[in-house]
């Protein structure tokens, strides 16, 4: 035990020596990252100090050290230290996840004056553009909704070629914005009878572990699991060959579920059902080397009027719904004067 606590020291200040400088860095200096890899910093770490840096990957960018930027890494970090106006809590607020994004949505366009409504469960078919001015959408019924102003958030260099007739945008510019690097993911939701643990996030320290995180659902949010069941995933990152691969994916269920037996000795026990899956995750959340926030969709283009895009595939410092939020909090501006206009 004390040759153990002895090895656990020195992972730590190993760690801190690698994260302190990251913490403090400035936010210019670390674009002057952008084309390093994180392996890095992270090539000659011991397994317990490296586990760190494979576990903040998989949460913050659902990925491996070798796929992510040094620069996008440390501005993660610096947004995780509260010296710095930063928050050190990775998970989700106490009061539930992204449902609860979607109620303050919601409940904002009910209030405001303009006769704001929400329609659900009407798919967008086209955004219609006429003589370079957006006209309105399209829905799948081929229902027209006349509209002058366009946000989308949907991912941008999919909607360029998938929500807009040919013609609309220069071909040069919908190849360029076209990035086909992705990372592929196969994550196992399960459903137990009971909880088995009161956090939110729990990542698994080692390489004998498939699972890179394990994501507790129900204590995230409780809205999201039926009556008597409470829900987890565990997810890891894998190639898009693996992904493509049905025995793969099995084989990977099978031993997140060994996993998960050995640290929760109850899990099996209150298994209730499990269901594997795999999926491709777009360029957004890709920040390779060279393929950071300055590669991203830019918020307006000129070539159409009334146009804008927002979300975590356009320009914008950080990851996931960080990244959403400050890509809406930049455009906001941008959409208020051309409305004022």
């Amino acid at each position: 035990m004390i040759f153990w606590g002895c090895q656990l020291f020195h992972s730590v200040v190993k760690l801190l020596r690698k994260l302190l400088p990251l913490a403090f860095v400035s936010l210019e200096k670390t674009e002057e990252w952008d084309k390093i890899s994180l392996t890095q910093i992270t090539k000659n770490l011991d397994v317990n100090t490296k586990s760190f840096f494979d576990a903040i990957c998989m949460l913050a960018f659902a990925d491996i050290p070798e796929h992510i930027s040094l620069g996008e890494f440390a501005r993660t970090i610096i947004r995780a230290n509260p010296i710095r106006g930063g928050t050190t809590e990775f998970g989700y607020p106490a009061n539930g996840g992204y449902d609860m994004i979607a109620k303050v949505m919601a409940e904002y366009i009910e209030e405001t004056r303009t006769n704001s409504k929400i329609i659900l469960r009407s798919a967008i078919r086209k955004v219609q553009v006429e003589n370079g001015q957006v006209t309105g959408i399209v829905t799948s019924d081929e229902r027209l909704i006349e509209s002058n102003c366009v946000i989308i958030s949907y991912p941008a260099y999919l909607a360029i070629n998938e929500l807009f007739d040919d013609g609309i945008f220069d071909r040069t510019f919908v190849e360029v914005n076209r990035l086909n690097k992705t990372t592929s993911v196969v994550e196992v939701h399960f459903a137990l009878s009971r909880k088995i643990d009161q956090r939110q996030v729990v990542f698994p320290v080692g390489d004998k572990f498939t699972a890179k995180g394990i994501f507790f659902i129900s204590n995230i949010s409780e809205s999201v699991s039926p009556t008597g069941e409470h829900l987890i995933l565990a997810g890891t990152a894998v190639s898009s060959q693996i992904a493509r691969s049905t025995k793969d994916i099995k084989n990977i269920s099978d031993k997140m579920k060994d996993d998960l037996q050995q640290i929760y000795p109850a899990f099996r026990e209150a298994l209730l059902w499990e269901r594997p899956m795999a999926w491709k995750m777009v360029e957004s959340i890709v920040k390779e080397p060279g393929l950071v926030w300055k590669q991203n969709m830019p918020h307006h283009i000129d070539q159409v009027r009334g146009l804008f895009f927002v979300g975590d595939s356009t320009i914008s410092f950080g990851i996931g719904t960080d990244s959403a939020a400050h890509s809406a909090l930049l455009c906001y501006a941008k959409i208020l004067a051309y409305l004022k206009n």
